[in-house]
């Protein structure tokens, strides 16, 4: 073999080489992303289903507390809350929100889906339905 033959086997082999190595890397991408978006749906089934926790908990410490129910509704109909009524409703009312802000975290990362969210503004529009949710806002 002359020195010509050699050195077109060396490109070719070359040539080869870098082929497989840009299809194995092709390869290494599509896993990669794959990957990634099995962890994003991961993620938003993991946002989605602590969004329900949220509401079962604050819906649990309604049910579980038949003074917290009355506290509320005596706030929302504006009514003179005692003490322990007042302790109450805001422990619920900052329970509340500070859920909904997570939820709306959750959906400025994009992990909760733009439907779910919408969906969770109606509870928030009826706690500041009375004028004494609205002053607690403020």
């Amino acid at each position: 073999m002359n020195r010509e033959a050699i050195g077109a086997i060396g490109v070719v082999a070359g040539a080869a080489g870098i082929i497989l190595t840009l299809i194995y890397l092709a390869i290494q991408i599509r896993h990669s992303k794959q990957s990634m978006d099995a962890n994003t749906r991961a993620m938003r089934g993991q946002a989605i289903s602590d969004v329900t926790q949220n509401i079962q908990n604050e819906m649990q410490l309604i049910l579980n507390g038949q003074d917290a129910a009355t506290a509320l509704m005596k706030r929302n109909l504006d009514e003179n809350l005692t003490g322990r009524d007042m302790l109450l409703a805001e422990s619920y009312l900052t329970s509340s929100f500070m859920a909904r802000r997570n939820e709306f975290l959750q959906h400025k990362q994009g992990l909760l889906d733009g439907e779910v969210f919408r969906s969770l503004q109606h509870p928030v529009v009826l706690m500041l339905s009375s004028a004494s949710a609205q002053r607690w806002w403020a």
